[in-house]
């Protein structure tokens, strides 16, 4: 390794700039890893023009998009803080001076030898008190008892017009008649 960075300096040794993408698959989407490269829109909302990007050390992935702006957020943020960090050097200088500048920049300039590393936010709920009306109550219970409520939503509106109205075609009750009287 350390072989390797002296042969590319001032170049970073660990490679392009990647994203922080989520896995796929409901097992693991809660886990963060590296991705293939940054999106279009990561780059033109960190203001870095894509030809220049792969210039300067930065992934691209023309395929993959966008779903949620936190990514999005988290990648622009990302591509900032590597620009921040960022020293790039002239190809040719003709100038006297600029080669001066050129050789005091690669003296103090320090290389890249670890990626840039990403912090993984815990998105767990907070632990609640448990209420004692919450203790007498049966989740399982009151959930069986929505489900047959939805099930049966219609059964007391259907008796109620059976009691007002007989059904089409039968004749009345003697009951029913005297009733009506």
């Amino acid at each position: 390794m350390k072989k390797k960075a002296a042969q590319i300096y001032p170049r970073p040794v660990t490679g392009l700039l990647r994203p922080i993408v989520r896995c796929p698959t409901a097992k693991y989407n809660s886990k963060l890893r590296y991705g293939r490269g940054f999106t279009l829109q990561e780059l033109r909302a960190a203001k870095i023009d894509p030809q220049r990007a792969r210039g300067i050390g930065i992934a691209i992935d023309y395929r993959r998009k966008n779903t949620t702006d936190e990514s999005l957020q988290a990648n622009v943020q990302r591509l900032q803080l590597y620009q921040s960090k960022l020293v790039v050097f002239p190809k040719k200088s003709t100038k006297l001076e600029e080669r001066q500048k050129y050789r005091e920049l690669v003296n103090t300039s320090e290389q890249q030898t670890k990626p840039l590393s990403f912090k993984v936010v815990d998105h767990k709920d907070k632990k609640k008190t448990i209420t004692k009306e919450q203790m007498g109550q049966s989740a399982y219970l009151t959930l069986r008892k929505e489900r047959a409520k939805a099930r049966r939503v219609g059964l007391p509106l259907r008796k109620e017009r059976e009691k007002t109205k007989p059904p089409a075609g039968q004749q009345q009750s003697k009951k029913q008649k005297q009733q009506d009287e």
